[in-house]
């Protein structure tokens, strides 16, 4: 009775602890992808661009990520993160990776249309490079 009290204890603390660790690592995944956007809201390429995978980044060059960003601050361009639906993260072959689905609210402003705001799903997968987090990926819809 009392070994089987304590395996119930141990499965118990174990998976405390295993659900502390993945709570840690969406919260750094979380700030990855606000940092992102943050660095995108205030216009800031290179800091963008250092937050991307070197997948992603392979995608594009700088010069046309910087006229990408560009044309966001044309725009008076705002995101803001409204909810998450959807949040994994896992570990093969020693590559750890995450996906985020969430629902974004953007406002634009155009001088000739005015200031629109609508919601866009967007979906990050990041890899962890280094011990930091990086966007590997930005799908948005």
């Amino acid at each position: 009775m009392v070994v089987v009290a304590i395996v119930i204890a141990g499965v118990a603390i174990g998976a405390s602890v295993l659900w502390q660790s993945f709570i840690g690592s969406f919260k750094e995944v979380e700030n990855a992808i606000d940092t992102y956007i943050n660095a995108l809201n205030s216009y800031n390429a290179t800091e963008a661009w250092t937050l991307m995978a070197p997948t992603l980044r392979s995608g594009t060059t700088y010069s046309e990520f910087e006229e990408f960003v560009q044309d966001l601050d044309s725009k008076q361009w705002r995101a803001q993160i409204k909810s998450i639906s959807s949040r994994s993260i896992e570990t093969k072959n020693g590559r750890t990776t995450a996906t985020f689905i969430l629902m974004a609210e953007i406002t634009e402003t155009d001088p000739i249309a005015g200031t629109q705001t609508y919601t866009e799903e967007w979906t990050f997968n990041l890899v962890k490079i280094e011990g930091e987090w990086k966007i590997n990926a930005w799908l948005y819809q």
